[in-house]
């Protein structure tokens, strides 16, 4: 198996592991109303603000949740970043993989209001293109050791 195919095998994985975690239905109540069940946050930094404050002043659950939260939304968009940086010559830009992501993201976040899975928050947006970001960057980092590191 070549190192391109490895990577979109890699890639169909994360995605159907992503599917099934962004998308299955903890504590859903189909007998609330339609837009009782409709959440979203458009106010960019409120749920960050929240967490961080969360983490700096509360204690036990309250922390943990926080810290799950905001860690949570940047590392399982990791692989993202790598992964189209790794599988596709054409993302290898910030600003592509930016756009990718943001498009990605907003098809998630709109998807989970929609089906009533979960909820469109702004902030979620945020960390999940950071983390995505950074796992790009880890590919471009890691990218160049091996130019660097190669036979002499």
């Amino acid at each position: 198996m070549n190192k391109r195919k490895l990577w979109i095998f890699l890639f169909v994985c994360y995605c159907v592991c992503m599917l099934n975690l962004l998308f299955r239905r903890p504590g859903y109540d189909p007998a609330l109303p339609y837009l009782q069940q409709l959440k979203y946050n458009l106010v960019p930094f409120e749920t960050i603000i929240l967490f961080l404050r969360a983490l700096a002043h509360s204690g036990g659950g309250m922390r943990t949740h926080a810290l799950i939260n905001l860690a949570g939304n940047v590392v399982m968009f990791l692989p993202l970043g790598y992964l189209l940086g790794a599988i596709w010559p054409s993302q290898r830009k910030w600003s592509r993989i930016f756009r990718t992501t943001l498009a990605i993201m907003l098809a998630v976040e709109l998807t989970q209001m929609l089906t009533l899975v979960g909820s469109f928050d702004t902030d979620d947006l945020i960390l999940n293109i950071l983390g995505s970001l950074a796992g790009y960057g880890l590919f471009r980092l890691l990218q160049q050791n091996t130019k660097n590191t190669g036979p002499r």
